[in-house]
């Protein structure tokens, strides 16, 4: 009985899809809060919180796309 250890096609380009969109979603939910609220973020909150979107987004979808 032998499995499949290597992800198809589609989970690939899923994994890539699903992790692109929590980039910007943080990235641009980050900006458009600075925006839209007049919140006095700084570029050191911008950075964090840009960094911890691709934090997440490799770890959610790592396993899958490789990354």
């Amino acid at each position: 009985m032998t499995t499949n250890k290597h992800p198809s096609l589609l989970g690939e380009c899923l994994a890539e899809f699903i992790g692109t969109g929590l980039l910007i979603f943080f990235g641009v939910g980050c900006v458009a809060a600075l925006v839209l609220t007049g919140a006095s973020f700084g570029q050191w909150e911008i950075s964090i919180v840009w960094g911890l979107g691709v934090s997440i987004a490799i770890y959610c979808t790592a396993g899958v796309s490789g990354a």
